[in-house]
């Protein structure tokens, strides 16, 4: 009789130890959230997905703006210990991010706390021909720089790609090299001025020269 009960109870201790593990896990797994009620889950440990639309490098930091589909966005700031295990990144990849969700500035944030909680996904240059099924997103687009216009403001730089094509890239921004000739890669969000496509780099990390 006392071995029953002994086999009993031991059988109700691994029931309960299995709810408790069950209950613990649901608790640190993360609730994936969208970007735009990030704000709303101050404190809480959450998941986020979405298109690397900028890029900032500080001191060995990197502060990502992770944009929606509907252009919600929030910023991921990595800081040293955790960029240096993430590997490369690149404006137009797509990010998924585990982190305590807060505010900085007024702006929504998502902190990882490990490079483990970081995910990143390449995507690859589109065609040029491609573009017009993509106004709106982030791509990335290759190709030789056949022209360069500065605006009058000289603040501002508008290229003509060639690959197979031609295609407009704008820059808030002069690059400290000549472009003329250089095969570059653009990366930024397709937009439409005076009726024509062109791609809207953001940051200066979103333009990188293929040649050197």
């Amino acid at each position: 009789m006392r071995e029953k009960t002994l086999v009993a109870l031991a059988a109700l201790c691994s029931v309960v130890g299995v709810i408790v593990l069950c209950l613990s896990s649901a608790a640190v797994k993360p609730r994936q959230v969208e970007l735009s009620t990030v704000s709303q889950e101050a404190g809480r440990v959450v998941e986020v997905y979405g298109t690397v639309g900028e890029l900032r490098f500080s001191g060995g930091h990197a502060f990502v703006k992770l944009v929606g589909e509907s252009g919600d966005w929030v910023e991921v700031p990595l800081f040293s210990r955790v960029r240096s295990g993430v590997g490369e990144l690149e404006v137009g990849d797509r990010m998924r991010v585990r982190g305590k969700a807060g505010t900085y500035k007024d702006k929504p944030q998502v902190v990882p706390s490990s490079a483990l909680d970081v995910k990143i996904y390449r995507t690859h240059p589109v065609r040029f021909d491609q573009l017009g099924a993509c106004l709106n997103q982030y791509v990335k687009i290759e190709g030789t720089v056949k022209r360069v216009y500065q605006t009058a403001s000289q603040k501002c730089l508008i290229l003509t790609l060639e690959n197979s094509g031609t295609a407009k890239v704008f820059l808030p921004f002069v690059p400290r090299v000549e472009l003329q000739g250089l095969r570059v890669r653009a990366c930024g969000q397709v937009q439409e001025y005076k009726g024509e496509l062109e791609v809207a780099v953001a940051c200066e990390a979103g333009l990188r020269i293929m040649d050197a």
